[in-house]
């Protein structure tokens, strides 16, 4: 299971820092004090400027346009063109010219921390992550106490996989802003990868504590809690991500693994029963997914339920017609059935897809034994 990382994005400076919701935040840009002030007038301006103290104190965050967990997501609603930023034409395509766009004489880095802060996330979008974290470290030398710097330097570290560095950055980011959900969900997946579970669901819950129905937050906790084997509160997580977020493909891929996973735990235990309800409900997370059909089948053929185990196996191999287990499966519970003939089959299809797979080999074996004379 990948962790989900909020990327940054862009946002105006008149002293509004809305994070965004996602896991792994993106970078951010803003619009400049004085442009606001050139294009109203002094009354409109300081109405203006109230409106975003309001949003400001308010933090509202955007729900998460992505889950699958890249860090590489593009930036959305990024359209920015070299005119429009003026980034010089080496920084439009990533690796067009050996050297750094920085060094391109038709480039001269400014000296305004919000246009540090927007030319930094649009090299990064573009790739020139390096160069990003250049301009971003020149904008937090020039404004400090700023946690969307802070927040995208942390992001453009992951992308370099700096975690020491990007983990502290996202740590100042939290000093400054403790309510920064984007930023804890980052930190937490951050903390997962190394393996520190307890801080890592100190960060998760606290991001749902701000958004408690952040499909992308239940969905990262339930992955921290499934890598420490706590299936039943892993589940209830990727079950809640689902419900706020019916297209949460992740979650949905998540909960059925968590499923399938707790299954197969109660295979072992003999608990069929039971194995039967959580392999279907894999199933009903994700109909598309063959394991689920072929961990169904198997529970059901050990439960003696054979005929019925028949039609999970074929609709695994329907869904996955190279997948050898789910044949093999399929040729011994004809053989359970003492349909020899379709057992040789179908060990014989598995063969074809895996030549060394003993468990066909031996079935095909017995299949071809011939069946003692009738009395």
């Amino acid at each position: 299971m990948i962790p989900s990382m909020t990327p940054p994005k862009p946002k105006p400076s008149t002293g509004s820092k809305k994070p965004g919701s996602k896991m792994a935040s993106r970078p951010r840009r803003r619009f400049s004090n004085g442009w606001v002030f050139s294009c109203v007038g002094a009354v409109l301006a300081l109405a203006f400027a109230f409106r975003f103290v309001q949003v400001n104190h308010k933090r509202p965050l955007k729900p998460s346009a992505s889950l699958d967990g890249n860090a590489s997501t593009p930036l959305a609603g990024s359209t920015a063109t070299a005119s429009a930023t003026n980034l010089p034409p080496s920084a439009l395509i990533p690796g067009a010219s050996a050297n750094s766009p920085l060094l391109d004489p038709n480039f001269k880095i400014p000296e305004d921390p919000v246009q540090l802060l927007n030319y930094g996330t649009e090299l990064l979008d573009r790739g020139w992550v390096n160069e990003a974290v250049t301009l971003y470290s020149k904008a937090l030398q020039k404004n400090p106490d700023d946690e969307e710097i802070h927040f995208n330097l942390a992001f453009a570290y992951s992308r370099l996989g700096k975690t020491n560095e990007a983990m502290q950055a996202y740590a100042d980011a939290l000093k400054l802003f403790p309510d920064y959900v984007e930023a804890h969900n980052n930190l937490g997946n951050l903390l997962v990868g190394q393996e520190k579970y307890a801080e890592a669901m100190e960060h998760f819950s606290a991001a749902l504590k701000l958004m408690p129905e952040n499909s992308s937050t239940l969905n990262n906790l339930g992955k921290c809690l499934a890598q420490q084997d706590k299936l039943p509160e892993a589940i209830t997580n990727f079950t809640e991500a689902v419900r706020f977020n019916p297209s949460a493909t992740e979650a949905r891929n998540n909960l059925a693994n968590a499923q399938n996973r707790w299954g197969n735990a109660l295979v072992k235990e003999r608990k069929l029963s039971q194995a039967l309800l959580h392999f279907s409900a894999a199933i009903q997370a994700m109909p598309d997914q063959p394991s689920a059909w072929n961990n169904l089948g198997r529970a059901m053929a050990l439960g003696g339920k054979t005929t019925e185990a028949i039609t999970q196996f074929d609709e695994a191999i329907r869904l996955n017609p190279s997948f050898v287990e789910a044949r093999c499966n399929l040729g011994y519970a004809y053989l359970a059935l003492s349909n020899n003939d379709r057992a040789a089959t179908e060990f014989t299809r598995a063969l074809r897809l895996n030549p060394a797979y003993q468990p066909a080999l031996q079935g095909l074996a017995e299949a071809r034994k011939e069946k003692p004379a009738t009395p």
